[in-house]
């Protein structure tokens, strides 16, 4: 039974990645040989692929949390609420048609003080459970996880370089596409951790 939770799980990445190197190339192709700058506009098909990994992601972090008995919680709790984070720093709320409650959630000041009340209130937690959360927190140093999170940090912080290359060719290509590259690490990342919490 365990090789098969093994094979299910590489199974699973080895799909992830070719799907994502399938659309990477589609999207290089469309604006690279047919000039669709559509692909990489402002809620086009790339910040659409960007939204749908960040909320896959944010979901599969989340779910061993409550299906589960982990000792690893509030780190994956962290990772889906960072992922929420993005998700909503992608998708502009307030153009959407949604209640209006929603946006005074998601949007804006809003959203600003939701995500700073969530992570100072998980920080608070992990604070008062101090003991057990330093192991935690050392054994994901340590681990293949962190180097595939930090690769991810790097993409985000180098898709900033882009966004001000007015001299690059698509440039805003580049920057949505290296933004992608560090999403699709956090997706790996998630679906790691989801398999156990070695």
């Amino acid at each position: 039974m365990e090789a098969i939770i093994k094979n299910f799980f590489n199974m699973s990445i080895i799909i992830t990645l070719a799907v994502y190197i399938g659309l990477i190339c589609w999207f290089g192709y469309d604006v690279y040989m047919l000039n669709q700058v559509s692909v990489y506009a402002e809620n086009g098909v790339l910040e659409n692929t960007q939204a749908l990994t960040l909320v896959i992601a944010c979901l599969i972090f989340f779910l061993p949390t409550v299906y589960q008995n982990r000792t690893d919680k509030l780190i994956l709790g962290s990772f889906s609420f960072l992922c929420l984070n993005f998700f909503l720093r992608e998708v502009n709320v307030d153009e959407l048609d949604v209640p209006n409650i929603l946006k005074l959630f998601f949007s804006g000041n809003g959203r600003k003080l939701m995500i700073a009340t969530g992570f100072i209130s998980m920080f608070i937690y992990a604070l008062f459970h101090r003991m057990h959360y330093k192991y935690e927190i050392k054994k994901f140093l340590f681990s293949k996880k962190n180097l595939l999170m930090g690769m991810a940090a790097i993409f985000l912080f180098m898709s900033g370089f882009f966004e001000e290359a007015n001299s690059i060719s698509h440039h805003v290509f580049l920057e949505e596409l290296v933004e992608l590259f560090g999403y699709i690490l956090i997706l790996l990342v998630a679906i790691i951790y989801s398999k156990n919490n070695n």
